[in-house]
C-alpha cells in the first residue's frame, strides 16, 4: 500500500540514489522530493479524466452573471483540477462551445442547474491504483533527476518510461469505465529497462 515515503523512495530506486526514512525529514532528497511531490502529483491527476480521483457534482448558479455570450455563471471546486464533462440537469453532455472556463475558475453557460464531472486532488495515497503509482514514480523521478544525477540521458529515458506507464494505467482506467476484456500486456512495452550506462 502506497504513501508519501514509499513514492518517494520507489523514485529514488529508479535513480540510484539513496532511500529516505520520512519525506518530511530533514535531508537532501527529501527536501527536493518534498518542493516538487504536489505539483507534479497534481499534473498526473489533470492529465487523464482518472476513476479513482473524479466525481459528479451539481453546481448551483451564482447571481452574478456574465457580461457577455452566456446567461449564467458556477464557481468551480476549489479542489478541481481537471474539468472533465459538463452536463445539463437531465445529464445530456454540453459541447465545448456551449460553456467556457474563465481565468477565475468560474464557469458559464446558458444551462442552470449544471452537473460536472471532475478530477479532484486525493491526498491520501493508499487510494491510488497501482498502476496509476507506476506511472506516478516515473514521473516523479523524471522530475528530480537532472538535479539528482546530472543526467540528461537518464531524464530522456524516464520520460519514455513515465509515457509508457501512463499509456499503460490509462487504458486499464477506461477498461473500468467500458467494462471491456483486455490481453495483458498488449502495447508489448519491455517489463525492464536498462540503465546500466549511467
Amino acid at each position: 500500500m502506497a504513501d508519501k515515503t514509499k513514492i518517494a523512495n520507489l523514485a529514488l530506486t529508479m535513480l540510484a540514489a539513496e532511500n529516505i526514512m520520512d519525506i518530511n525529514e530533514a535531508s537532501e532528497s527529501a527536501s527536493k522530493i518534498r518542493t516538487v511531490y504536489d505539483s507534479v502529483r497534481n499534473a498526473v491527476f489533470a492529465e487523464h479524466p482518472w476513476n479513482f480521483c473524479s466525481k459528479d457534482i451539481q453546481l448551483g448558479a451564482l447571481t452574478s452573471k456574465p457580461l457577455i455570450g452566456f446567461s449564467y455563471e458556477y464557481t468551480l471546486p476549489v479542489d478541481l483540477v481537471r474539468l472533465n464533462t459538463v452536463y445539463d440537469s437531465v445529464g445530456n453532455v454540453l459541447e465545448s462551445n456551449q460553456y467556457r472556463v474563465t481565468n477565475n475558475n468560474i464557469l458559464q453557460c446558458n444551462t442552470v442547474p449544471v452537473i460536472i464531472n471532475y478530477n479532484f486532488i486525493v491526498t491520501d495515497e493508499t487510494k491510488f491504483p497501482s498502476l496509476f503509482v507506476q506511472a506516478f514514480v516515473a514521473r516523479l523521478a523524471f522530475e528530480l533527476c537532472y538535479s539528482i544525477t546530472g543526467s540528461r540521458t537518464l531524464q530522456a529515458d524516464l520520460w519514455e518510461l513515465y509515457t509508457q506507464k501512463s499509456l499503460i494505467s490509462k487504458h486499464y482506467n477506461a477498461v473500468e469505465n467500458n467494462k471491456q476484456t483486455i490481453k495483458e500486456n498488449q502495447y508489448n512495452f519491455p517489463d525492464t529497462w536498462i540503465g546500466s550506462r549511467y
